[in-house]
C-alpha cells in the first residue's frame, strides 16, 4: 500500500486516535449496571459506630439494601468508599448509595 498524500493521512490518524480515546474515557465512567434512581448520600461516623451498625442502620431505612444481608451491605459500603477493612474511625466520611 503507497501512501499517496502523508499529512492527510497522519491527520487521520490524529483524529482516529482522538475517537479512541474519547470513547474510552466515555465507556469509563459509565457502568451497564446502573440504575438511574440510585443516588448517594454523606454520613459522618460517629464515636462507637461500626460498619454493622450503619449496615443495620441502612438495611432498615434504605430501599437500596432492602433485600441484602448485613455481610453484603457491609462489603458494598467498604467498595463504594475504597475500604480495605472494616474499621471506621470517628468523623469518618463515608458514601452510602440509597433509593
Amino acid at each position: 500500500m503507497k501512501i499517496k498524500n502523508l499529512k492527510r493521512f497522519i491527520t487521520f490518524i490524529i483524529v482516529l486516535i482522538g475517537i479512541i480515546i474519547s470513547l474510552c474515557l466515555f465507556g469509563a465512567n459509565y457502568s451497564f449496571s446502573h440504575i438511574d434512581n440510585i443516588k448517594t448520600k454523606t454520613i459522618y461516623a460517629s464515636e462507637g459506630d461500626t460498619l454493622w451498625s450503619i449496615a443495620q442502620i441502612e438495611q432498615k431505612k434504605n430501599r437500596y439494601y432492602e433485600d441484602k444481608n448485613i455481610k453484603e451491605i457491609i462489603e458494598n459500603i467498604k467498595s463504594v468508599n475504597n475500604l480495605q477493612t472494616s474499621n471506621i474511625y470517628n468523623s469518618q466520611k463515608l458514601i452510602i448509595p440509597y433509593i
